[in-house]
């Protein structure tokens, strides 16, 4: 059943990978992505590849924003690129506990959403 299940995630995600369009560039690093695989870390139209979420010419990333957004990315898009994960992980092991604070953040900011398990345990991701 778990075997089942992996190769039918596996084609699911490869399906999903085949239509994307690297249709609009980064703000910082102007490589092209596939415009939804694009993320806003300061919360405003400024958009950026994960690799480029913290880029000093960026400046001000805001985390209860960001980590939204990424959140909602993985759990929503089976094509999401793999990059985002690596944010995950950075924030989780550089702050223990990250996603209890994370669902007071996105609280206080009017959502229901509660973070998933890995911003607590990134070994989950």
């Amino acid at each position: 059943m778990v075997e089942h299940g992996a190769r039918f995630l596996a084609a699911a995600r490869a399906d999903a990978v085949a239509v994307l369009r690297n249709d609009r560039a980064c703000a910082i690093c102007d490589d092209r992505y596939p415009a939804g695989h694009l993320l806003a870390p300061r919360g405003e139209g400024v958009t950026v590849y994960p690799a480029c979420a913290f880029d000093e010419d960026l400046g001000g990333a805001d985390t209860a924003q960001l980590t939204f957004f990424v959140d909602r990315l993985l759990h929503d898009d089976l094509a999401a690129p793999a990059g985002w994960s690596a944010i995950i992980a950075f924030l989780a092991c550089a702050r223990p506990g990250l996603g209890d604070q994370l669902e007071q953040w996105w609280h206080d900011r009017g959502t229901l959403y509660v973070p998933l398990g890995y911003w607590n345990d990134p070994g989950k991701i």
